[in-house]
């Protein structure tokens, strides 16, 4: 039967220290600056597809190609240096269009205020085009009376009643009746099994409002994301803290670690369901 094992050449003798000739004579020590491998040619684990290295120029090679570095770095130098890879994408986007903001839009945005402030809600919102184009991709949303601005680093989409009008961006609500049984308890499926959850319904406006919000977001490729203030700890890029949402047809979801926010619709058109 043929030895189908790998012959390994016999290691090399062990490297002599030279002087370093380029220190000075009263600070010259011993170095060893040689091509020879540590250790001699052998297989090297630590490389995909596990290569049989006979140099230091082929090792750092390796290492290069593979995106690697010596773990203690004692050479003087860390290889010859390639060109970066041809994999890393090198396409511009062109800057996208930021349309005008609309009344109804500015409106939306006005009112949706109200909600965030009696259900405690943090708003945030991130744009989707920043992020594609790899720069900071946070948003400024400003609410008053008179203006309402939405700013990221594509542009600003501002609106502004005309001059001379009492079209005003409204931030409150008329009076909604609210009763006792508006406050029940609900279950919500985890991985560790059931969890009961104190449920507050939603009124039929309220739940128009957060839909329009959402749409009118989304129609500008931003992602808002919500936060319950009292289980918040200020870190926005904390996503499991974020207030789950989830849209459909006849129901409308927000989920949180302590409570659940709840709308049943009354009349259900065919639309299909969205999570954020």
């Amino acid at each position: 039967m043929a030895d189908d094992s790998t012959t390994i050449p016999p290691r090399p003798p062990p490297l002599e220290p030279v002087a370093d000739a380029a220190a000075a004579p009263e600070k010259q020590t011993l170095a060893i600056h040689d091509d020879r491998f540590w250790g001699g040619p052998q297989y090297v684990d630590g490389l995909p597809g596990r290569p049989y290295v006979e140099g230091k120029k082929q090792y750092f090679e390796l290492l290069n190609a593979s995106g690697l570095r010596i773990q203690h770095q004692q050479e003087s130098t860390t290889g010859p240096k390639l060109d970066p890879p041809t994999h890393l994408s090198t396409l511009t986007l062109p800057e996208p269009d930021v349309p005008p903001m609309r009344q109804e839009e500015a409106h939306v945005y006005g009112a949706i205020t109200a909600i965030f402030r009696h259900f405690d809600l943090i708003e945030t919102v991130w744009c989707e085009d920043c992020f594609q184009r790899t720069r900071y991709h946070g948003c400024r949303m400003h609410v008053t009376e008179r203006r309402v601005v939405l700013e990221c680093r594509c542009g600003y989409a501002v609106y502004t009643p005309p001059v001379g009008t009492t079209d005003l961006v409204l931030g409150n609500l008329p009076n909604i009746s609210r009763t006792s049984a508006d406050d029940t308890g609900g279950t919500i499926l985890t991985q560790a099994g059931p969890v009961a959850r104190p449920t507050t319904l939603l009124h039929d406006m309220e739940a128009l409002l957060l839909r329009r919000y959402f749409a009118a977001l989304r129609g500008r490729h931003k992602e808002p994301r919500l936060f319950h203030r009292p289980c918040f700890d200020g870190n926005p890029v904390h996503e499991d803290q974020a207030v789950a949402v989830a849209l459909s047809p006849e129901r409308l979801l927000l989920i949180c670690s302590c409570r659940t926010l709840y709308h049943q619709a009354s009349r259900v058109i065919d639309a299909p369901l969205q999570v954020m």
